[in-house]
């Protein structure tokens, strides 16, 4: 939506395309320059970003084997907030309150000083 728009209004107005096409440009120069600057970087940082990734994979290997609904697909689990049903249709009603509110609370979206 916002790039058809973007699009019209440098089809539009030649003025707002030229500043568009410049500011662009700019962009795609500055971003190479950023990537090129970065890659010795990354190339230098290889080896512990590798193991960084194998210990987050070991991580959620082991959370998965606790959390096996994890591994259920989203269709099949539904959160205590959602529609009934799922995993979750054994637990209790989420729309019941767990307490009543105070005798004085004048309910949701009213203030609460006295008039």
């Amino acid at each position: 939506m916002v790039s058809s728009a973007y699009t019209c209004t440098k089809e539009s107005h030649p003025y707002v395309r030229s500043v568009c096409d410049a500011a662009e440009k700019g962009v795609k120069t500055l971003t190479a320059a950023a990537v090129s600057g970065a890659q010795p970087l990354l190339t230098r940082l290889e080896p512990q970003i590798s193991t960084a990734n194998e210990f987050a994979c070991k991580g959620l290997d082991k959370l998965e084997e606790k959390l096996p609904i994890l591994q259920q697909p989203p269709e099949k689990v539904t959160s205590p907030w959602g529609t009934p049903g799922g995993l979750w249709s054994s637990a209790r009603s989420w729309d019941e309150p767990l307490l009543s509110p105070p005798s004085w609370w004048p309910g949701p979206g009213r203030c609460c000083r006295a008039r």
